[in-house]
């Protein structure tokens, strides 16, 4: 998959609340990186971040998710995208991402909730 099908397949994952799905597009290796938090490397710890991420801000069908851009430019894509859920709400979010043999290698990510 290239870069935009990855991020998009991403999107969709979380989308659905399904974390089989999200962790799919990572590898032990790949590396988060989110302002104001530790770096987290590799699925298993993934897992413990997007899991319950997805409980609270992407469980159907409560949650509204909007992708305001996606630009892409070879391995690098830039996300822009606000939401709201139960409790909450994402006003301005960014995530880029690095994609390499169809899997993030490097994920960035902000929010201002």
């Amino acid at each position: 998959m290239d870069t935009r099908a990855v991020v998009e397949h991403h999107l969709d994952a979380l989308q659905r609340a399904d974390l089989e799905a999200t962790l799919d597009d990572y590898t032990d290796e790949s590396l988060l990186l989110v302002a104001g938090s530790e770096p987290v490397r590799g699925r298993e710890a993934l897992a413990a971040v997007f899991g319950p991420a997805i409980e609270a801000m992407f469980a159907p069908p409560s949650s509204s998710f909007t992708l305001d851009s996606l630009v892409v430019d070879g391995e690098c894509g830039v996300i822009t995208w606000h939401m709201t859920f139960p409790g909450g709400e994402v006003s301005f979010g960014t995530d880029t991402f690095v994609v390499r043999d169809g899997k993030i290698v490097l994920h960035t990510g902000a929010i201002q909730v």
